[in-house]
């Protein structure tokens, strides 16, 4: 392949990750909307309310999605190195800026200068430990460890509080590109298990409290280990050709065996044994054949995919309106099963109206102009 041929490539898309997009979206939404908890309170299964349990974990979903984002950027970066001979890191931060940084501000516009005004006019107080500076240069992360250290969580609306994640993902964008060009190539792998190495250690002698679980060096082997698979997928061939030819048997007592270890064991192993089963996951929808199940093979899911990044920052939008409907009606969400759903629906409905309006009005645009800087 000449350069000239490389430059116009097209570059691999995973098709069957966008339904797991969705899903794990739904994951971190079933956990705030509380439609777990009333799930679990009608099941009289211990096994299947740990099962409910798994998919109504919102940390769970959180560090899916740092897995997964470690493998696709890291994959990425690889590819465009390997196809057009460079790897343009300036292209590469105004791509993730037009993704993120449009709907992000606009969330935190609202959060902090139009909801407070909202808040006050309906007669509540307006209270928010958050920083609002921390969140404009996304370090929403500690500020996350400053409010739970003096316990101000009560107080929190949870609008902002879920930016700490996107927060750690920005941070993960500068710093992963810059470690990918210190490294040349092919060493990159160095580089991906010394900081998966560092998390270990500093989550194990150092970090305490709070800090465990939202300070950025903790969370950092979530998305390495996604980055170790991603370069894995694209140089070593035979681990490709392994996950392609494994077994079906195989590939079910894999899953049967995470799925176990996240409903009984997660308190008993560090985070890394659990992202390592999350990227397991990621490869066997990427490149197993005898997979028994695909995401992209269910349409619907796979087109709600585009929608998970705003359904992630604006659920918690939807799950107030739903607060609001509930407090004017006079109504109590944890009043039994029925309200506790109908309170998640109402919810759901608010949020996915907001996330088809955000991606045809906002992020669309934007999507539009990162082919620019490809």
């Amino acid at each position: 392949m000449t350069t000239t041929d490389s430059l116009t490539a097209p570059k691999r898309y995973f098709s069957n990750l966008d339904g797991l997009r969705f899903v794990l979206a739904m994951v971190v939404f079933f956990a705030h909307s509380r439609l777990g908890v009333t799930l679990i309170s009608v099941i009289p299964f211990d096994f299947v309310k740990r099962l409910v349990s798994v998919f109504s974990n919102g940390g769970l979903g959180v560090s899916f999605f740092f897995t997964l984002s470690g493998y696709l950027i890291t994959y990425l970066i690889i590819e465009e190195k390997e196809t057009s001979g460079a790897f343009h890191i300036r292209n590469f931060y105004i791509r993730r800026a037009l993704r993120i940084w449009p709907l992000y501000y606009a969330t935190l516009l609202f959060t902090f200068f139009i909801y407070p005004i909202i808040k006050v006019k309906l007669g509540y107080p307006n209270e928010n430990p958050y920083h609002f500076l921390y969140q404009l240069l996304f370090l929403g992360n500690f500020d996350s460890i400053q409010v739970h250290q003096f316990d101000l969580v009560g107080l929190a609306p949870m609008m902002i509080g879920i930016n700490w994640s996107i927060g750690i993902e920005e941070q993960f964008y500068i710093f992963w590109p810059v470690l990918f060009l210190l490294f040349r190539g092919r060493r990159f792998w160095i580089a991906i298990t010394l900081v998966i190495v560092s998390s270990f250690f500093l989550r194990t002698f150092v970090l305490q409290g709070p800090a465990l679980y939202y300070h950025t060096f903790s969370r950092m082997s979530d998305l390495a280990v996604g980055g170790l698979l991603g370069y894995l997928s694209y140089y070593n061939k035979t681990f490709v050709t392994r996950m392609e030819q494994m077994p079906r048997w195989v590939v079910c007592v894999i899953y049967a065996s995470g799925f176990l270890l996240l409903m009984y064991g997660t308190h008993t192993v560090d985070s890394t044994v659990v992202s390592l089963f999350f990227g397991f996951v990621i490869v066997d929808q990427n490149f197993a054949k005898r997979s028994f199940y695909k995401f992209g093979d269910h349409k619907l899911l796979s087109s709600l995919g585009k929608y998970s990044y705003s359904l992630y920052l604006l659920h918690p939008i939807g799950i107030q309106a739903s607060i609001l409907i509930f407090r004017f009606s006079k109504l109590d969400p944890l009043a039994g099963f029925f309200y506790g759903v109908l309170y998640a629906l109402i919810a759901l409905i608010a949020s996915m109206a907001l996330s088809m309006l955000s991606y045809r009005f906002i992020e669309s645009y934007f999507l539009n102009l990162r082919k620019k800087f490809y």
